[in-house]
């Protein structure tokens, strides 16, 4: 999603994001033919700069509840409110900023003013810009990792700037969206925390408190529930950890739609290396007591049940052929976890059947 910078940027990657935003603008032209898949991505690809073409919306923290949570990290659901045009299936593309302690630790140079490049974003290519050291060192240069006594540090903001990558904003899936009686929006997050995990994005997004504001652009999700794009017939979805938001998104706007013929999701199984809380288990449980869930099925390395979701799939192979073939299959969470899911699809519905599912957007990986 990153406009490549993943250093320092400086005149030379200004002017290249320059570029690219002019090429990219030539090129993503409608296309007049094709698969639904390729239509969905050009106008994602066009939606995207349209909205990153205007500032972020600045959302306030109303509540934060932990999802799971083991003595190696945890998953947190950040509820925001604001004027945000968010819908269920978006992604919030949300910048982030340094801790206070990594700023008071490279506050050893110069305190004046300082003329940077912007961070390019899809978008937004590379603009001049001046601002405080502060600023510069709270919400412009990533301070991952940099100690005290590295040498960029004595330079200050300036030197920081030079040598340091970017803070570069992070896509969240939306796990739930809910219109507000004053116009405002109420947006659900989950975020991964991990301990051994630098200082970044989820550090900051999990450590803030009712009050603070995250800015962040709401944006179309290319990897939506196929259901949310009108595909009918059984429905199978599989995530692990926080891949579940854009399911527990589908399932919570099909609740508020009342009764319905069919489940919105047919089977949902849901890997988490931590016992989920209590919570999110009754409120899953409760999609399925009304019929917006089919079937539930909960595992994970640390909890009574110990399997993988690949072993779950396995016990229920002409379901999954009913869904590649008749219906949907939509896969979220680790690379690692797709990929296994994908071979075992592959060999119980065979190449073709899937690769037509993916063509019509109703074999969907978001990994």
């Amino acid at each position: 999603m990153s406009d490549v910078p993943a250093g320092a940027v400086g005149l030379g990657a200004a002017v290249a994001s320059h570029l690219r935003h002019a090429a990219r603008r030539a090129l993503l032209v409608a296309p007049r033919g094709g698969p639904p898949r390729d239509r969905a991505f050009h106008a994602y690809a066009r939606e995207v700069r349209r909205r990153t073409a205007s500032a972020p919306t600045s959302l306030r923290v109303v509540g934060r509840r932990v999802v799971a949570e083991d003595a190696v990290g945890s998953i947190v659901e950040i509820a925001l409110r604001g004027p945000s045009d968010a819908r269920t299936g978006d992604m919030l593309y949300a910048w982030w900023s340094n801790s206070a302690d990594a700023v008071r630790g490279c506050h050893a140079g110069p305190a004046a003013d300082v003329a940077y490049w912007s961070t390019p974003v899809p978008g937004r290519p590379a603009r001049r810009r001046r601002a405080s050291a502060e600023h510069v060192l709270t919400s412009v240069v990533d301070l991952a990792g940099t100690r005290a006594d590295d040498d960029a540090v004595h330079g200050g903001a300036a030197g920081l700037l030079a040598v340091r990558p970017r803070i570069e904003p992070r896509l969240y899936t939306v796990a739930g969206v809910r219109d507000l009686e004053d116009g405002e929006r109420e947006v659900r997050l989950l975020v991964t925390r991990r301990a051994h995990w630098p200082a970044r994005s989820a550090a900051h997004l999990t450590g803030l408190g009712t009050g603070d504001v995250v800015r962040a652009w709401a944006l179309p999700h290319p990897h939506r529930t196929p259901v949310l794009r009108g595909a009918t017939g059984p429905g199978l979805a599989v995530a692990t950890g926080s891949g579940l938001a854009g399911v527990l998104a589908t399932l919570r706007e099909h609740a508020l739609l009342g009764p319905c013929a069919e489940p919105a999701v047919g089977r949902l199984v849901w890997g988490s290396r931590a016992a989920p809380a209590q919570w999110l288990l009754d409120e899953l449980r409760g999609y399925v007591d009304t019929g917006v869930l089919g079937r539930l099925d909960v595992v994970g390395g640390r909890g009574a049940d110990r399997r993988r979701v690949t072993d779950v799939l396995g016990t229920c192979a002409d379901e999954v052929r009913a869904c590649v073939t008749d219906g949907w299959v939509y896969v979220s969470g680790h690379r690692e976890m797709a990929a296994s899911v994908d071979a075992l699809v592959r060999r119980v519905a065979g190449d073709a059947a899937v690769d037509a599912g993916a063509a019509r957007l109703h074999y969907v990986e978001s990994a």
